[in-house]
């Protein structure tokens, strides 16, 4: 909904958006109003290279919000025992966020940041200048990059414009549209320092900054000159320097701010009676959750996410969203936060403190583009996240780039034990670089910013029966290959680091021109593929857009890559609906492909239908019925690798809007045991036994196998991680 919701709380209605906050209105595109559905079981709970090919990749496209709900989840019973919060003690301390002593209300200190510098704690509605209240200390002020004070309103880099160098970090390693003066280099090089120490400011320096050699300008002099060498010239500016689109619409914020703030520089102020880095509490919600009211989760073991709140000079603003003409094919990750902020479902499995599930709002994708290795950043930020405030907390991640965590080896290693990742992604590893632990990650649904085209009649058989109907269709990319992954060397060669495993190539130049083949070099996907009977889906560098193309079109996919996790693999039942084939099959793939029985590619089909709205974002998809499934699918993923029960809100989504014959023949027996029981047109469904259908007993028990084999090896050949207690300088030699 463009509007997003307004109101002075959880137990408040859903107004639009008013007043100063027109302006992010008028900005955001235009939303169906989709209704809300209601659970009569809980009355007072529920409301209703760019994959090295930018031209095949689209992009735009804005945030899948849900219509606020008409009921809020109310603020507990007041005769809940008050607690004191989590000891301070554990608390890392960094330089924005800061302590806070105790009120004349007399709330105690709580959350997972801790702070550097004493100030006074907020009274009333008090605004925080530069930043926003926080949602687990909500006497506190956290400011945004470059600002301090017991209400952020202190400017810590006066002499930096903040247009040409955005955050200090851009200052110091030359990221910048313009050299900064070296006023403001000094300032910045302070404000790093008091926020990481020396020795990391000294490794950001070695590493970071080499190549583009960040200067500043001597004002008496007028010239550029290298303020961590003095007498050496700095480097001249160079236009040629990858900004990543980092100055692009720098008044776009995740989530708008959920309507309850003002962006600059990527960042939310909040208004006064509202919390959180993306403005998502209303101020007596995060009060009464500091008191021990808490909302959520509403049952011991439910799934509930609570957003960390990182100091300023790490955290990395959510960017990638805005900046560039291919932005929509990278969109999941930000659709998917979008989706968790949207009134009606942020009341339902948002926290402000103590959720089993941490999101880390660190995001590769947008400081270091498709293809980067943001190492060096997490790096940082696992030495200076919070400590969790509940016991055996869940830590959950994001990525974006085409091949997820395989960006850099040893990436996904590094993060905490219980750590789940959702991916664009499913690769489980390059050579011995370890990528994706299907046993732990999740892989979403790709985001698509073409809107048009999905109509009924492509779900039907009959429109893949038509003269010129092909029985496998591909238009794509193709790029060189090792010699050892061409024609027949490829099905006995080990290619997963080549470019679309090398498949791509193969089957375009083994069947291109043969009869019943359209496949060709060639982005234009047009008619051919609503007429096809399969459609190629092989990857490029990473993920493949293909997927999501060929169920909107009615194309039964045919997926290649092997130990490969496909999107939400946890959740829907792959057989029913898509072809695996294995590599040393390519050679027979005519025949393969006609092997398979009329009857079975006419219910695989019709099955699309429901896939298709299984993976929609946005609900401005032309041909979806109802709403866009992919965040309540998600959410049912991150139960399943956790282990943690599904609210009935999500429950309830499901079964409403798919219905019986997709839970219970579209979803795997993990869902099914995380969805069900639910209400399906007021009859109650339960969780079948299993059917004694073999087929299905052999893809549980395959899937099973597989998952568990993974997790076994991982954990037989997982190396010692990075110690956190020594500087990251230190651990990669850099010290010296």
């Amino acid at each position: 909904t463009g509007a997003g919701g307004g109101g002075g709380g959880r137990g408040g209605g859903g107004g639009g958006l008013s007043g100063t906050h027109n302006n992010i209105a008028k900005r955001r595109p235009p939303r169906k109003t989709l209704p809300n559905i209601e659970s009569a079981a809980a009355d007072d709970a529920l409301s209703s290279g760019r994959d090295e090919e930018e031209e095949e990749k689209s992009g735009g496209g804005g945030g899948a919000q849900q219509q606020p709900g008409e009921a809020r989840r109310e603020v507990m019973d007041a005769s809940v025992t008050k607690h004191a919060g989590p000891d301070p003690s554990v608390l890392i301390d960094h330089a924005r966020m800061q302590e806070v002593e105790e009120g004349s209300d007399g709330n105690s200190n709580s959350g997972n940041g801790g702070g550097a510098n004493s100030a006074s704690p907020l009274r009333g509605s008090s605004r925080c200048v530069h930043g926003y209240r926080s949602a687990s200390r909500p006497d506190t002020c956290v400011c945004t990059h470059g600002w301090g004070g017991a209400h952020c309103e202190e400017d810590r880099v006066p002499s930096c414009d903040r247009a040409l160098t955005f955050t200090c970090h851009n200052v110091v390693v030359g990221k910048v549209l313009a050299h900064p003066s070296c006023a403001c280099y000094d300032e910045c090089r302070a404000v790093l320092k008091d926020a990481y120490g020396d020795e990391d400011y000294a490794y950001i320096i070695l590493t970071e900054r080499k190549g583009m050699r960040g200067g500043c300008v001597d004002v008496k002099s007028g010239t550029v000159v290298d303020p961590e060498d003095p007498g050496r010239e700095g480097a001249p500016y160079s236009s040629s320097v990858d900004l990543d689109g980092t100055f692009q619409k720098m008044n776009e914020c995740v989530g708008y701010c959920s309507g309850h703030g003002e962006c600059s520089m990527h960042a939310c102020t909040c208004e006064p009676d509202w919390a959180g880095m993306w403005c998502q509490f209303p101020r007596s919600e995060v009060e009464a959750a500091a008191r021990g009211q808490l909302l959520l989760p509403a049952k011991p073991g439910e799934l509930a996410i609570e957003v960390l709140e990182l100091p300023a000079a790490v955290a990395m603003p959510m960017v990638s969203k805005f900046y560039g003409p291919h932005v929509a094919v990278y969109g999941a990750t930000h659709e998917a936060i979008d989706n968790l902020l949207a009134p009606g479902n942020r009341e339902h499995l948002l926290s402000p403190i103590k959720a089993p599930v941490k999101l880390v709002p660190f995001f590769p994708m947008d400081n270091y583009d498709n293809i980067g290795r943001p190492l060096p950043w997490m790096e940082r930020l696992m030495r200076h996240m919070p400590q969790p405030d509940v016991p055996d907390a869940w830590y959950l991640w994001v990525t974006n780039q085409d091949r997820g965590m395989c960006a850099h080896p040893g990436l996904r290693n590094m993060l905490p034990d219980k750590s789940v990742v959702l991916s664009a992604f499913g690769l489980y590893g390059i050579d011995d670089m370890e990528c994706f632990y299907p046993d732990r990650d999740v892989v979403l649904p790709a985001y698509k910013q073409d809107l048009g085209d999905a109509r009924p009649e492509y779900w039907e058989e009959a429109t893949k029966n038509q003269p010129d109907s092909a029985l496998l269709f591909f238009a794509g990319s193709l790029k060189p290959v090792n010699p050892r992954c061409m024609g027949d060397s490829l099905l006995r060669s080990d290619c997963d680091s080549t470019y679309s495993q090398g498949v791509r190539m193969y089957v375009v130049s083994k069947y291109q021109g043969q009869q019943g083949f359209k496949v060709k070099d060639s982005v234009d996907i047009s008619g051919e593929m609503v007429a096809a009977k399969f459609c190629l889906v092989a990857g490029g560098y990473g993920f493949d857009m293909r997927l999501y193309d060929s169920v909107s079109r009615g194309c039964v996919p045919l997926l290649t890559q092997h130990d490969t996790w496909q999107p939400l693999q946890h959740v829907l039942r792959y057989d029913r609906f898509a072809l695996s084939i294995a590599k040393q099959d390519l050679k027979h793939l005519k025949e393969v492909l006609e092997a398979v029985p009329k009857q079975q590619h006419a219910k695989m089909v019709g099955n699309l239908r429901h896939v298709f709205k299984a993976f929609a974002w946005s609900p401005d998809i032309v041909g979806l019925v109802g709403r866009p499934m992919a965040f309540f699918h998600v959410m049912t993923a991150v139960a399943i690798v956790t282990g943690l029960d599904l609210p009935l809100y999500v429950r309830e989504m499901i079964c409403t809007e798919h219905g019986e014959g997709f839970v219970l023949g579209l979803l795997t027996r993990e869902a099914q045991e995380k969805v069900l029981p639910c209400t399906i047109d007021g009859k109650l469904v339960e969780l079948p036994p299993h059917s004694g259908d073999g087929v299905e007993l052999a893809a549980d028990d395959e899937r099973e196998k597989r998952v568990m084999e993974l997790a076994r090896t991982r954990k037989a050949k997982q190396g010692v991680k990075p110690d956190r207690s020594i500087s990251p300088a230190k651990h990669f030699g850099f010290d010296k």
